[in-house]
């Protein structure tokens, strides 16, 4: 938890020197909740990658018959 915080306080300083600076606590808040949401998104969209991804590794393009030992594909 203590690396997500000091990782969520680097990128609203880099965003915030790079891209204007930020002088109110209004103006913190926003930017702070912007920067979740953007982060939100994308843990989203590696979740579904993910999750996409591992069903296609798990599947079996063949499967064998108990009893015989035949392959069907």
């Amino acid at each position: 938890m203590a690396n997500l915080t000091f990782l969520l306080s680097l990128l609203l300083s880099i965003k915030t020197h790079v891209v204007r600076p930020v002088h109110t606590l209004k103006s913190i808040v926003t930017e702070m909740a912007q920067l979740l949401t953007d982060l939100s998104l994308v843990a989203i969209v590696l979740a579904l990658v993910s999750s996409i991804l591992g069903a296609f590794q798990n599947s079996t393009i063949y499967h064998e018959d108990n009893y015989t030992g035949k392959l069907f594909f």
